[in-house]
């Protein structure tokens, strides 16, 4: 009986790790593992080392696991398209809303100037509460109110569309667009 000679050396850990998921994935041990790898990189029939049989349940187990993968990714294409399936319908609904609102707060009898002289200059730096740019601009706040509500805007969104004034939060004022009252 003539013995099968063996040889042995030293590896790094990762190398050992990698060896290990190998064997696992494919119902191999190490030694199978070494001599598939000795058998490829010297070009060397290999298939005397795993039995058909073992060969067949591997690549069993493996398009088994590529099959789940299959699916995932699928689904994961299904997700990504129904992603652009609603931006594309966001991109189309997009302008009728904003028309919808520039009709709505873009209307000429807000564009009236006002009855009486007023220091732009000093708005710029003051600025102007609620009431106080209604009645510059000759607006009506309880339609403001509702235009807003219908158009699901807050009231200070809607006065911006309707003035171009900016509203600050943390003054609670508007002001007038930048280079009025800035001469």
């Amino acid at each position: 009986m003539s013995s099968i000679p063996s040889i042995s050396c030293q590896i790094p850990q990762e190398w050992l790790e990698a060896i290990d998921r190998y064997a696992s994935e494919r119902d191999l041990n190490q030694s199978d593992v070494l001599k598939l790898a000795i058998a490829s990189f010297l070009e060397l029939d290999s298939s005397s080392i795993v039995p058909e049989s073992d060969q067949l349940a591997a690549l069993t187990k493996q398009l088994t696991l590529v099959s789940k993968q299959v699916k995932n990714l699928h689904k994961r294409l299904q997700t990504v398209e129904k992603k652009d399936e609603k931006d594309e319908l966001v991109k189309s609904i997009a302008p009728a809303i904003v028309e919808t609102v520039e009709a709505e707060f873009v209307s000429p009898e807000w564009d009236t100037p006002p009855s009486h002289p007023v220091n732009l200059e000093n708005l710029a730096k003051s600025g102007l509460t609620l009431e106080e740019l209604c009645d510059l601009k000759q607006l009506n706040l309880e339609s403001v109110s509702t235009r807003a509500h219908r158009a699901t805007l807050p009231v200070e969104a809607a006065m911006e569309l309707a003035t171009g004034w900016h509203y600050q939060p943390r003054t609670q004022r508007y002001y007038p667009p930048v280079g009025i009252g800035a001469r």
